[in-house]
C-alpha cells in the first residue's frame, strides 16, 4: 500500500457507501435527514447504493404522448415518452440504465438493509434532485404508496403534467443506474 499516492494514506476502505453503519454515507447524510437542492452527480453518486426496491417515473416535464425531440433508448430515437418507455419494457437484455432517457424526473427507493432505505428524487433540470435515509418497519406497499403521492404533488402545477406516474418495474432494471 505504500507505492505512490497510496504513501500518503493509514487506510483505505473499498465501497465506502454500502454498508448502514460506520461508513462514508452515516457521516454525509444522517438517518431522518433529506437534503434538497442537490446536484444529479451528487444523486448519482448514491444511486447504486443498496438494492431498488421502487421506482416511480413522473409526468412533471413531459406527458406521456407529448411529441418531443430527444427521447431515445438502446441507440434508436423515439418521440414520446410512452414509445421510449415501450422500448425498454420490451428489451429482454437491458443493462445499465439511463434513466433521462425517459425524459423526466425519477424517484427511488433502495433498501439498504435494517429497515434502512434511501430515498432519491432524480429531477431533470439537474441541479433540484433531492437525497435522504429513513429507517422505518413500514410494508414495502405503505413505502411505495408514499413514493407515487410525492410523486403525484411533485407533477402538480406543470401544464402539461398528467399526475399519473409511471411504475417502473425494477426487476426490469438491472446493471448500473445512471440518471
Amino acid at each position: 500500500m505504500n507505492e505512490g499516492m497510496n504513501a500518503y494514506f493509514d487506510d483505505g476502505v473499498d465501497y465506502p457507501l454500502t454498508s448502514t453503519s460506520g461508513t462514508l454515507l452515516d457521516e454525509i447524510l444522517p438517518f431522518g435527514t433529506m437534503w434538497s437542492y442537490v446536484s444529479s452527480t451528487f444523486a448519482n453518486g448514491l444511486l447504486n447504493c443498496g438494492k431498488l426496491r421502487h421506482a416511480v417515473l413522473l409526468n412533471r416535464y413531459n406527458g406521456m404522448d407529448n411529441e418531443e425531440e430527444g427521447f431515445s433508448y438502446g441507440g434508436e430515437k423515439y418521440h414520446t415518452k410512452r414509445a421510449t418507455i415501450n422500448a425498454w419494457k420490451s428489451d429482454t437484455n437491458p443493462f445499465h440504465l439511463d434513466l433521462s432517457r425517459f425524459g423526466d424526473d425519477v424517484l427511488i427507493v433502495n433498501h439498504l438493509g435494517d429497515n434502512a432505505y434511501l430515498y432519491i428524487w432524480l429531477d431533470c433540470d439537474v441541479s433540484d434532485c433531492i437525497v435522504g435515509r429513513f429507517r422505518t418497519d413500514d410494508s414495502a406497499d405503505k413505502i411505495e404508496a408514499a413514493l407515487i403521492a410525492s410523486a403525484i404533488a411533485g407533477a402538480q402545477g406543470y401544464g402539461h403534467s398528467e399526475n399519473t406516474p409511471v411504475i417502473l418495474d425494477v426487476n426490469h432494471i438491472r446493471g448500473w443506474i445512471s440518471f
